[in-house]
C-alpha cells in the first residue's frame, strides 16, 4: 500500500479552467489536494498570492503547507493567462512576469528543497498572426513577449515538454 503522504498533492491556480480540472482529477482519484487560489478562491481552496509570498516573504506561507501536508506531488497551474498583460508598459506587466517566470523558479527551488515533484502545466499561446481577428503586429508581440517570458523560466533542474 502507498504511504499517505505518496496521495498528498498540491494544485497552484486550483480555481482557473485548468486548475479545477486538475485539482478535480486528484479529487476523484482518491488523493488528498490542497488547491490553492488567489483572485477566485472557491470553497475548499487556500487563498494565497504566490508572487507575494515566494518573492516577498521567502516562501513562508508556502513552506508551512509542505510542512503540515508532506506533498508528493506539486501540480503548478497558476499563471497569468491574459497576453495582454505583458505588453511593455501595461500597469500588468511587471507582475505577469512575476508571476509566470520568478514564482515558478522559486517553487522549484522549494520543491527540490523538500523533495517534492513539480509538474509545471503551461501554455505557448502562440499566435500566428493568420486566424483572424488578427492583428499580426500586435499579435506577433504579445506572443513573442508572452513566449518569451514562458520560455525564460528558470530554476527547473529536471524538465519535460509535452506538445
Amino acid at each position: 500500500m502507498e504511504s499517505e503522504s505518496k496521495k498528498s498533492v498540491l494544485v497552484t491556480g486550483a480555481s482557473g479552467v485548468l486548475g479545477t480540472a486538475v485539482y478535480n482529477a486528484f479529487k476523484e482519484a482518491g488523493f488528498h489536494v490542497t488547491g490553492l487560489s488567489y483572485s477566485q478562491a472557491k470553497e475548499g481552496l487556500t487563498r494565497l498570492d504566490l508572487s507575494e509570498d515566494l518573492l516577498v516573504k521567502d516562501g513562508s506561507s508556502l513552506k508551512g503547507l509542505f510542512d503540515d501536508h508532506k506533498f508528493s506531488w506539486v501540480i503548478h497551474c497558476a499563471a497569468e493567462r491574459r497576453p495582454d498583460a505583458f505588453k511593455e508598459g501595461t500597469p500588468d506587466a511587471a507582475a505577469a512576469v512575476k508571476l509566470n517566470k520568478d514564482v515558478p523558479g522559486r517553487l522549484a527551488e522549494i520543491c527540490k528543497d523538500k523533495d517534492v515533484t513539480l509538474v509545471y502545466i503551461s501554455t505557448d499561446y502562440v499566435f500566428d498572426g493568420t486566424t483572424p481577428p488578427s492583428n499580426p503586429e500586435e499579435d506577433l508581440h504579445l506572443s513573442l513577449t508572452y513566449k518569451g517570458d514562458k520560455c525564460g523560466t528558470k530554476g527547473l533542474e529536471n524538465r519535460w515538454m509535452l506538445e
